[in-house]
């Protein structure tokens, strides 16, 4: 291609840009269309350096301009389309796979680091979810019940994402998000079973669900984040609808529910625990977004605390709850862990005038009841069951259960028993 000549417009054409710091992206298609010419904007770029004129500003403008391009499109990334408040039902599952979408990794990262992350996510939750019609009160009658109570069921340690490996375990156990998902299903419709046929004699209006913590597989242990079948924007959302789920198959049984919700230490954002923001924490936006999708739900209270720890009342007996990740274990046994943290907080709240009966906790996976003064502290197992590090470094195999009971006002728990979660 021959060499061009220049001729004294074109460069007085040429040297009026560059002194006025456009760089020749922004006009060379002008300048061809001008002189006639077919240049490219390096060219003309070039042409500008061999006749003395400075383009170093114009190269600096260029990189700041394709930034502010880069930043802009970020943000418009993690800008959540609204979704429509009266959208049907059966569109809930598209809209929320499109939402969790474009929560990428990248855009959560960026907004962490900001000051506003929290409320920018919370409003996320609050306003751009679609929200679950209501579900109707059906009770099923019962012609002998005499007794009535409040139904307790615990749900904690379900590790959404992630996977367990039946050939490891060998045949033992395995673990997914579609078998979470089944097990989930599987303990909804046991809870609804023992409370209208099996326990004919009592009347259960309420239930109190415990939600311990350890609801995400997280990303605090490598060996997780490289073999889970879910992100952790994927575990709160995915995890968020199958609970939802899990809840709207227990509404038309209980005229009233409570959910109850502690964060975990697997849902962590770092590595080291940290105690000034515990809400920092995947199982806490789960929770939140749990609460977004069924908001319309007008039977269900909530409690979504920040504390890693806090106090429910049931029938008049006071419930400790908490994860249980801070309990030391001596030898791989929490027992004497188990004992001295309850006795260093009992005392610490009795001096103030506070006393818990029983208490709840997860996070080791093995169903328990341990006797403590004037009540008991009740270990839930886990819906995932017994994994690869608990079966090869320490030889203990638990099978997916959850525990449930019922409070009586006069008597405290009566009823008490594990569901087997296993198919």
């Amino acid at each position: 291609m021959a060499k061009h000549t220049y001729t004294e417009a074109e460069e007085r054409f040429l040297k009026e840009k560059i002194e006025a710091r456009q760089h020749p992206k922004l006009w060379f298609s002008e300048f061809n269309e001008k002189f006639g010419t077919a240049l490219t904007w390096d060219a003309l770029f070039q042409k500008a350096r061999r006749i003395g004129l400075d383009v170093t500003a114009l190269r600096y403008e260029s990189k700041k301009d394709t930034e502010a391009k880069r930043k802009k499109i970020e943000s418009m990334k993690s800008d959540l389309a609204k979704t429509d408040e009266q959208m049907r039902e059966d569109e809930l599952k598209e809209q929320l796979k499109k939402k969790k979408e474009r929560f990428e990794r990248r855009e959560l990262k960026d907004l962490r680091e900001r000051k506003d992350f929290e409320d920018r996510l919370i409003n996320v939750i609050e306003t751009k979810l679609p929200k679950l019609a209501p579900v109707k009160f059906q009770p099923t009658p019962k012609k002998h019940a005499q007794t009535t109570e409040t139904f307790v069921s615990l749900l904690s340690d379900t590790h959404f994402g992630e996977v367990v490996d039946a050939e490891i375990m060998g045949g033992l156990n395995a673990y997914n998000f579609k078998i979470a998902a089944e097990r989930m299903e599987r303990y909804a419709h046991t809870i609804v079973k023992l409370a209208t046929q099996t326990f004919q004699g009592y009347k259960f209006p309420k239930l109190v669900l415990f939600m311990l913590g350890d609801m995400v597989s997280g990303r605090i242990h490598e060996e997780l984040i490289e073999t889970q079948d879910l992100d952790c924007v994927e575990q709160v959302f995915d995890g968020a609808e199958i609970t939802a789920d899990f809840v709207r198959t227990l509404l038309p049984h209980f005229e009233q529910i409570e959910i109850v919700a502690r964060p975990g230490n697997h849902g962590r954002w770092s590595r080291k625990k940290s105690y000034k923001q515990p809400h920092y924490n995947w199982d806490y936006f789960l929770y939140r977004t749990l609460q977004g999708i069924l908001s319309e739900q007008d039977r269900i209270s909530w409690d979504v605390s920040k504390a890693f720890q806090a106090q429910t009342e049931i029938e008049g007996w006071n419930f400790m709850s908490y994860h249980g990740d801070d309990v030391q274990s001596w030898m791989g046994i929490p027992w004497y862990g188990l004992q001295r943290h309850d006795l260093k907080m009992g005392s610490a709240l009795a001096a103030m005038q506070q006393y818990y009966r029983y208490v709840l906790l997860g996070h080791f996976h093995t169903d328990a009841k341990i006797p403590r003064p004037g009540g008991k502290m009740f270990i839930n197992g886990s819906v995932k069951g017994s994994d690869e590090f608990s079966w090869h470094k320490i030889g203990a195999y638990d099978q997916p259960e959850q525990k449930i009971f019922s409070v009586h006002h006069k008597h405290g728990i009566s009823i008490e028993l594990s569901v087997n979660l296993a198919a």
